[in-house]
């Protein structure tokens, strides 16, 4: 692997599959699991210079609400092991979406800040 090769985790996802490019490596969840440090750790012996992290335990509405603590878990497992193990093995660049999605109960469209306060 070239050294200026870029991970992007999550690369098979809504965000993730947007970085088109033989830049960049996009590994699956089958490869390695990022809730797993070894996993993790083995991944990041490729020694990128780069990581834009877009993974995530996502299940839309219905997912995040019947499982909270099981996507919370997942979630912070996966962001903590991925910027750890960017650290540990000097990646020089390193962006993060760390996200979660709110809906209202009772949204009436168009959707404006105002409608939050």
């Amino acid at each position: 692997m070239e050294s200026n090769k870029i991970l992007v985790t999550g690369g098979h996802g809504l965000v993730g599959s947007e970085f088109v490019g033989s830049q960049y490596y996009k590994p699956t969840s089958k490869e390695y699991d990022l809730r797993n440090p070894n996993d993790v750790n083995r991944l990041m012996l490729k020694q990128f210079d780069s990581v834009i992290h877009t993974a995530g335990k996502v299940g839309g509405l219905g997912g995040n609400m019947n499982h909270k603590g099981e996507f919370f878990y997942d979630n912070i497992m996966i962001n903590t092991n991925v910027i750890e193990s960017a650290r540990l093995t000097k990646v020089k660049n390193l962006v993060a979406f760390l996200s979660t999605c709110v809906f209202p109960d009772d949204v009436k469209y168009q959707l404006t800040e105002k409608k939050f306060i």
